[in-house]
């Protein structure tokens, strides 16, 4: 079987043309990569917001609750310490896989 090959320029060229085509969907396209970086602030913003939001809220925690300020410290590390180890789990499984 024999292979056909682009004798000009002109061929080549418009064949490289075709297949270099990007549109807005193309996960390279400005557009794409600016959702990725909105949805990544985002992402940042609403975990600040989540992991911050009980140290706002201490006063309403220790009254709504009654606990002394040292339960609610405890009540937050127990929130938090989970967030630190799994890090360190969730960097293991990306190293390994």
């Amino acid at each position: 079987m024999e292979e056909s090959h682009p004798t000009s320029s002109s061929e080549i060229t418009d064949n490289h043309e075709d297949d270099c085509k990007v549109t807005w969907t193309h996960p390279s396209h400005i557009f794409q990569r600016l959702v990725a970086l909105f949805l990544m602030c985002l992402i940042g913003f609403g975990s600040y917001f989540c992991f911050d939001n009980p140290g706002a809220l201490q006063d309403n925690f220790i009254q709504d609750m009654n606990l002394t300020t040292s339960q609610f410290v405890y009540l937050y590390s127990w929130y938090s310490w989970p967030n630190v180890v799994m890090c360190f789990i969730g960097g293991f499984l990306i190293d390994r896989f």
